[in-house]
């Protein structure tokens, strides 16, 4: 291949202060497998909505070269290199038309390590997917290696809000790598699940910190010592492959951590936001998994609130692959019995005119049924209702959910707990749930199920809504500025929703919903 320095593409202008040429709007794409170079005192610009990188191109970076596109791909075999830095843009703030607004897909094909400096700002996020190659008949990695990005020198949080959606892929760091201001509101979202990791490969022992979260502003980050390539995600306990026996004695987050043995291990939780009842921080210890629902012992490893270090005791036993116990890492207090409750989640949420609980035990013994009991006051309890186990012998060691739906909630608000009997008579209580309910000014959220279009009545025009996917991660958000408001329904797939309604004194209502194809 000719690698003279020709620059080609409607997108591409080099001068110390070039402003790119617009391409045909929505909809344009620009398919590039050539060589490019951009001076140290150039700023080069991409506009098109889709971009694709061939197999042989080669980028060399030595300016700025700025990404206004939506989608990226990247093939495998294409070379990013230089000493300037790539800057991953708001599309909204795309010159030529605004209405690319949103998150940015990227496709790295598990290609080559993009060893030049890349900086993240668009608020939307970055969300690694799959995307469909234009034509290079290229073999698509599989797995959570199908859109895996690879990076070879630093890759930058910019802004509040511009966070990375693992979606199932991998996010990978090379020896010579780094991750820069990352925090709360600049990290890494799982999406509450480990079909994806992020990567550190490690030729020379030295620390890393992965800044994950199982959903944006949930940030638990983890930091791993040692000399070999660390796979770590984060998921809560309902939804971890690991029995969880109990969140009272835990704080409902389990770490999966896998490449080898590591020197020194840091986790880092909310507390005391997801810490359960008897759990306590200063206290606290990690604990691995053994297996059966029983997890390791050990002593107070507390260095800050909410932060926990371990070194030999967790740290070696790190295991090499994933599909093991011992890759699941969670935090007690519990020094001989870590995390021996059964119930995994309780939740309340308004649904029209009822409030629906649900909840979810990971393993039941003796276990008769639950009294479902409701107050006004938080002191003074009635029981609205039962519900019996789904073991028919009230023994069970695999996840089961239940619910039940409360058809005349008081006004004002509602308090809810589980009353949890046991063949012999003895009883435990959950953690209790409240919603507000005021009928002389109820919220609407229709239709339910909904397909293009979700209509909300009822507000105050003061409230904040946000919409959330089952996972956790949130994907809408804006300020009522209304009593009545229309919501598009048309980007999102198919699937459970969750609608979350915050007034101005801080109360926030959930609906359910489910977004039908």
């Amino acid at each position: 291949m000719n690698r003279s320095k020709i620059l080609l593409g409607l997108s591409w202008a080099v001068a110390a202060s070039a402003t790119g040429i617009a391409q045909s709007g929505p909809g344009s794409s620009l398919v590039d497998n050539s060589y490019r170079y951009t001076a140290a005192s150039d700023s080069t610009f991409e506009y098109a909505e889709s971009l694709y990188i061939g197999p042989n191109a080669v980028w060399e970076i030595n300016g700025v070269h700025v990404l206004y596109s939506k989608n990226i791909w990247i093939a495998p075999g294409a070379q990013i290199t230089g000493s300037g830095k790539l800057m991953i843009a708001n599309p909204a703030n795309n010159t030529f038309y605004t209405t690319l607004a949103g998150e940015t897909r990227l496709d790295g094909n598990n290609g080559d390590f993009i060893t030049l400096n890349i900086e993240h700002h668009n608020p939307g996020n970055i969300v690694l997917s799959d995307i469909a190659d234009p034509g290079f008949a290229t073999v698509n990695p599989s797995a959570p290696l199908a859109a895996a990005l690879k990076i070879g020198k630093d890759f930058s949080f910019e802004i509040h809000q511009a966070d990375v959606l693992l979606n199932g892929n991998d996010f990978i760091f090379g020896d010579n790598s780094t991750i820069s201001n990352y925090g709360p509101y600049r990290m890494v979202s799982t999406g509450n699940s480990i079909e994806g990791h992020m990567v550190k490969e490690n030729t020379i022992s030295g620390s890393f910190t992965f800044p994950l979260g199982i959903a944006e502003g949930d940030y638990t980050p983890a930091v791993v010592s040692g000399l070999n390539t660390y796979h770590v995600s984060v998921q809560d306990y309902a939804a971890s492959a690991s029995a969880e026996t109990a969140p009272d004695n835990g704080m409902d987050r389990t770490w999966h951590i896998f490449g080898g043995p590591a020197s020194n291990v840091r986790l880092q939780h909310n507390s005391p936001i997801t810490d359960g009842p008897d759990y306590d921080d200063t206290n606290a210890f990690i604990t691995r998994y053994v297996g059966a629902g029983i997890w390791s012992s050990g002593l107070p490893e507390q260095s800050q609130t909410g932060i926990h270090t371990s070194t030999v005791r967790i740290g070696s036993g790190i295991p090499a692959t994933g599909n093991v116990n011992a890759a699941y890492l969670s935090k007690t207090s519990n020094v001989l019995t870590p995390l021996p409750v059964q119930l995994l989640s309780f939740t309340a949420l308004k649904q029209e005119a009822t409030v629906v609980l649900e909840w979810l035990t990971a393993s039941e013994q003796h276990c008769k049924g639950f009294d479902i009991e409701r107050s006004e006051d938080g002191r003074n309890w009635t029981t609205s209702g039962f519900v019996a186990s789904l073991a028919p012998d009230g023994t069970t060691n695999i996840k089961s959910r239940y619910s039940f739906t409360d058809m005349e909630p008081l006004k004002g608000q509602n308090y809810y707990r589980l009353k949890q009997w046991s063949m012999d008579g003895h009883y435990d209580y959950s953690p209790v749930r409240n919603i507000l309910f005021d009928r002389e000014n109820k919220i609407r959220v229709y239709p339910n199920p909904a397909k293009n279009d979700l209509y909300i009545t009822g507000l105050s025009a003061d409230e904040r809504i946000e919409l959330y996917t089952a996972t956790g991660s949130l994907v809408y958000r804006q300020a009522a500025g209304k009593t009545d408001l229309h919501i598009s329904l048309r980007q999102f797939s198919e699937g459970i929703y969750y609608v979350r309604i915050t007034g101005k004194n801080g109360q926030a209502s959930t609906y359910k919903i489910v977004k039908a194809q």
